[in-house]
């Protein structure tokens, strides 16, 4: 792959201070998937606020939001994503047979 059309993870000091709310509701340490998209400030901002959305269970509840997560985890194979909501499956009350389930 030609390194003039790779797009690097930015470092939090270069990113746009629109992205401020990111970087203090991460604590300041953001993921490389933050990092790698704050090369677009505007896509960043969407997605976080998309993820919020789903993270609090949206109109589905926590719960069901969760289960749904674990679900497209799992078709599209995204492991890591897997790992993260698994913990927080079980924080909102999902037992670990029904996450055996999906």
């Amino acid at each position: 792959m030609n390194d003039d059309l790779r797009v690097l993870p930015l470092p939090i000091a270069e990113w746009d201070p629109s992205l401020k709310n990111i970087v203090d509701d991460m604590h300041g340490s953001p993921i490389n998937v933050h990092r790698l998209m704050a090369n677009h400030p505007a896509l960043l901002q969407a997605w976080w606020n998309f993820r919020n959305y789903s993270v609090d269970g949206g109109d589905l509840g926590r719960r069901k939001g969760e289960l749904v997560i674990l679900r497209v985890a799992t078709r599209v194979r995204a492991w890591y994503e897997w790992g993260a909501h698994v913990e927080r499956a079980l924080k909102v009350g999902i037992s670990r047979e029904e996450i055996e389930r999906v």
